[in-house]
């Protein structure tokens, strides 16, 4: 299977999981984020929520940090190869859904990781450094099942950012989740987000 084959079945592994991950967090998490920090000798991961009374949207998905809620930090170094997830238990969806979370967290960071790879060795250059990586989704109904039949008609967009923006860190490359009508148009999904950012 080619590089491209193996990206954007990847990345529609990763939406999935996110819609299952949101699920999971109920209504906290309707809006919610992982964030990757790749360093030399492995990463490190977090996630938080937005309550939907709360959230404030600016452009490129920058948030009121002050309403934002964690659910969880991980880290894994490739010199001694442990991996560890610390979850917020003080959730009580969070408590009541440990192992599911976890089997979740570490399957979407093990792939999206795979996905980086591919973007930064086949779009990007690889000589540069990419520190970080986000992804991102919002569901917009209580309905499930209609988010998940949006969900299997989707295509998955991918495209370089070259808007620069004043921040030491600035999204370089993005992948979106979007829907196609019968004369080819695009448009986002009516009832969900989703979109997968490198950082350089």
């Amino acid at each position: 299977m080619r590089n491209e084959e193996i990206l954007f079945k990847t990345l529609d592994e990763i939406l999935n999981e996110m819609f299952k991950y949101s699920l999971i967090l109920g209504n906290i998490g309707k809006y919610v984020w992982i964030k990757i920090y790749i360093g030399d000798d492995g990463y490190k991961g977090e996630s938080f929520v937005i309550k939907p009374s709360e959230i404030q949207v600016f452009g490129d998905l920058k948030i009121c940090k002050s309403c934002r809620k964690d659910i969880y930090f991980s880290e894994y170094s490739y010199i001694n190869n442990s991996y560890n997830i610390y979850l917020n238990t003080s959730i009580r969806k969070v408590r009541k859904n440990i192992g599911e979370i976890k089997k979740l967290i570490s399957n979407i960071e093990t792939q999206a990781l795979d996905v980086y790879n591919i973007i930064v060795n086949s779009y990007l250059d690889p000589s540069r450094i990419y520190p970080k990586l986000l992804i991102y989704f919002r569901r917009d109904i209580p309905n499930g099942w209609k988010i998940l039949k949006e969900i299997r008609n989707n295509i998955i967009f991918g495209h370089t950012i070259s808007k620069k923006i004043e921040f030491n860190e600035q999204p370089v490359f993005r992948f979106i989740a979007l829907e196609e009508d019968k004369t080819g148009n695009l448009f986002y999904p009516k009832n969900y987000r989703f979109s997968f950012m490198v950082y350089g």
